[in-house]
């Protein structure tokens, strides 16, 4: 027999809020494993992984590399909130979004790490200047995406092994949030684009 299941707002809240911290835990663990690699990678091959990280640095502050693109930017940033709100579209996501979000912990701090060990202290700002200050905005904009999609996935999981029917899983307020977040990713990466330069210069005094 089919049972149907509403939420208050408060509830949902409270579900979001949850779900949120949740997804946290294997973006942490993603963290640590990245860190721990990079640092492994970076004892057995430390002037290999310093001449890779010098030369992508001096590239970008000669301008020997390319600006990257606003479109190419936009993936970058775009990619892993999107993916998240697809996977909440389906019960798979119950799986796959704590998967996207160990990824995405493993790339940054894998980057981060190699940025200080090639660079020691001015690595982390540096890093953060050439690579990461896209992520002020994405990583926010992934938890807020991937915490309700983790939701939504719960829900419609629970609806395929329970056989309940739970409203407004995909209320307006779902799409306005993930809307809201995309919107400010697309803005901030644009002002990113913008801004190239500027961070660029702020580079080359950090390594100066």
């Amino acid at each position: 027999m089919d049972t149907r299941e509403s939420r208050t707002p408060r509830e949902n809240g409270a579900a979001l809020r949850g779900a949120a911290a949740l997804t946290a835990v294997p973006f942490l663990l993603g963290g640590l494993l990245g860190a721990f690699s990079c640092g492994s990678a970076a004892a057995g091959g430390a002037e290999e992984l310093a001449s890779y990280i010098g030369a992508y640095v001096q590239a970008a502050l000669t301008g020997e590399a390319a600006a990257p693109g606003f479109l190419f930017l936009l993936w970058e940033d775009l990619k892993y909130p999107a993916a998240a709100l697809v996977l909440g579209l389906t019960a798979l996501g119950v799986v796959g979004i704590p998967v996207l979000f160990f990824l995405r912990g493993f790339l940054s701090a894998f980057a981060l790490t190699a940025f200080t060990a090639a660079y020691g202290a001015a690595g982390a700002p540096l890093g953060f200047l050439l690579m990461g200050i896209s992520d002020l905005v994405s990583i926010p904009a992934l938890f807020l995406i991937g915490g309700q999609s983790m939701t939504s996935s719960g829900q419609l999981l629970s609806c395929l092994t329970q056989g309940r029917r739970v409203n407004g899983v995909f209320s307006p307020s779902y799409w306005l949030r993930a809307g809201c977040a995309l919107g400010a990713v697309v803005l901030w990466t644009g002002a990113v684009s913008l801004l190239h330069p500027v961070l660029v210069s702020l580079a080359a005094q950090l390594c100066s």
